[in-house]
């Protein structure tokens, strides 16, 4: 679980980014209507109508709360390796978004493939409750 936490970790920062944007763009609904006053003369006349759709606005608001837990849960788990050089290389490639040459070019002193397995097995052993140290 952990490791598709962080494998979802940047798409779901992008799509928050949008929800974000949508929730800005949905805030006021328009509309106008046909009406006129209830006494003589009933003049026909627009009125127009603003507010917010709240079944929108709701749905919206909720699939943000989701995604910042998502991204809660990623930084949680990153706070408990305490171990820098894996730190480093996790938050990199999940985080940052580095590709595992990046990682590799970034960490120096290790190949790509040997970072790479490095981090996927340190991911297995705290998806089997290891410690994250």
């Amino acid at each position: 679980m952990t490791k598709q936490i962080l494998d979802w970790y940047m798409d779901a920062e992008k799509e928050l980014r949008l929800v974000e944007e949508d929730i800005q763009q949905a805030q006021t609904v328009h509309d106008s209507v046909l009406g006129s006053m209830t006494e003589h003369p009933y003049i026909l006349h627009t009125i127009r109508l603003e507010g917010m759709d709240p079944k929108l606005i709701g749905l919206l608001c909720e699939k943000r709360k989701k995604l910042k837990a998502l991204r809660w849960q990623a930084e949680e788990f990153l706070a408990k390796v305490e171990d820098p050089y894996m730190g480093t290389a996790i938050r990199l490639r999940y985080i940052k978004g580095f590709s595992w040459q990046q990682v590799a070019d970034e960490m120096s002193g290790n190949s790509e493939e040997s970072i790479k397995k490095m981090v996927y097995r340190y991911l297995k052993k705290m998806d089997k409750g290891g410690n994250p140290l």
